[in-house]
């Protein structure tokens, strides 16, 4: 057992331990005919904590040496372009309904989970960390830490948005018979960022492409109308 911690805390030990985490997690995710909860991420991340808290080893540790695995979010997070260009005339012919659809996404998104973190007593540091949980990492995570929040607890609140909405989205589309592939790629790219944009994938390059340039919308809006939500419903009161 020593000798596997000490092996894991040198070079990259833990990079090696994510990549080999989240490659389980795809073979699950295919032996389980996508299971929603076998999703690759989710498994490499539970599979990951589960090797770190039985080793003991630090989260501290872990960050500071798999870092170029986290360099790598906002050059994937800037890949999403390709989808949008592809298909750009579609995008450009719904220019209202985006963003109607986003705006109200977001705003609501803001505003439900302020209510909720206030009437559970939460810290303002808390909740300031809470609130971008629907736009991509990297974004939510800057976002987090210019506002005065926690850019690790953004991060994992972020995960937990978008594998609820990679669950649950087929599902909730099913039971109220939402089948238009422009309208599921809205809804996904609003709520559940990059998770959403993987699931929109799985079903179409048109609802990928719809839920990719929503995602990037939401981050804009999400950006700007915090500070003044957050204004409203706690400095106003």
């Amino acid at each position: 057992m020593g000798e596997m911690i000490a092996i894991l805390q040198q070079g990259f030990g833990l990079v090696l331990l994510t990549i080999v985490a989240f490659l389980i997690g795809q073979w699950a995710h295919r032996v389980s005919g996508g299971f929603p909860l076998f999703t690759p991420l989710l498994v490499g991340i539970a599979l990951t904590a589960t090797v770190l808290i039985a080793l003991d080893i630090p989260y501290e540790l872990y960050q500071k040496q798999t870092a170029l695995l986290h360099s790598l979010l906002a050059p994937a997070t800037v890949a999403l372009a390709l989808p949008i260009y592809q298909h750009r005339q579609q995008l450009m012919a719904h220019p209202q309904l985006i963003l109607f659809a986003v705006f109200f996404g977001s705003v609501s998104s803001i505003s439900s989970a302020l209510m909720i973190l206030k009437l559970l007593g939460a810290s303002h540091s808390a909740v300031l960390s809470m609130v971008p949980k629907s736009v991509t990492t990297p974004i939510a995570m800057q976002i987090s830490q210019t506002i005065g929040g926690i850019p690790s607890i953004t991060a994992m609140m972020v995960i937990l948005t978008g594998a609820v909405g990679y669950c649950l989205g087929p599902v909730l589309f099913r039971i109220m018979g939402v089948n238009d592939p422009i309208v599921r790629g809205i809804a996904y790219g609003t709520s559940s960022n990059v998770l959403g944009i993987a699931r929109a994938t799985e079903e179409s390059e048109l609802t990928a492409a719809f839920a990719a340039l929503c995602m990037a919308i939401n981050g804009l809006i999400t950006a700007i109308a915090i500070p003044s939500i957050y204004y409203w419903f706690y400095a106003a009161s």
